[in-house]
């Protein structure tokens, strides 16, 4: 397979529109239909789905040749799950609960080989960076690492965590967000306001 170039980052940068869709059917033949839609980004949900690992990993593969960049959020802020996850071939992850700094630190140390972190050897699903011998030397400036908000907590150290080296963005969890100040799910623009 040819060595693919991740834009996805680059053109956040730039300030560029970009368009994903939302995956939480755990079936492998959505993903790849979906694959072929041209969508910038794919993002596949563990937290809010029956997505499992053996299914993730099956997924990420019919994904792999399309040009869509594939963003897994993760179950929890667990190195070894973020580990898992990119060695199975995401090019980006999110990670819900993050509320403090310290928490946004953890999830780029599960993401980031050494020196920038702890990333553990073992990637799978590499051919879309060229190949093994090359991926070490990307990988950690192309993953997309994105710590979700979804806290009063969270929002109050927004500052901090904004400043953490490594981050790539945030997304808010309006619901999550909209129920610890108080107010009901479903009502999550309120809270973001």
């Amino acid at each position: 397979m040819s060595q693919r170039s991740l834009e996805l980052k680059k053109r956040w940068k730039k300030g560029e529109v970009t368009y994903g869709a939302w995956i939480g059917l755990a079936d492998p033949y959505v993903a790849e239909i979906m694959a072929g839609a041209g969508f910038d980004f794919l993002l596949i949900d563990m937290q809010h789905g029956v997505i499992g690992t053996e299914t993730l990993f099956r997924m990420i593969n019919g994904l792999a040749p399309s040009e869509s960049e594939i963003i897994v959020r993760v179950i929890w802020n667990d190195i070894h799950m973020v580990n898992q996850v990119l060695d199975f071939g995401a090019d980006g992850v999110i990670i819900p609960l993050t509320n403090t700094a310290e928490e946004v630190e953890q999830a780029i140390s599960g993401a980031k080989y050494p020196p920038d972190g702890i990333r553990s050897w073992g990637p799978k699903l590499t051919e879309k960076y060229g190949g093994q011998p090359d991926y070490h030397k990307r990988a950690n400036d192309e993953i997309l690492v994105l710590p979700q908000i979804e806290s009063v907590e969270a929002a109050d150290n927004l500052d901090e965590i904004l400043t953490v080296k490594g981050i790539d963005g945030i997304m808010i969890g309006p619901n999550d967000l909209a129920m610890s100040t108080g107010l009901p799910a479903g009502i999550g623009q309120k809270a973001i306001e």
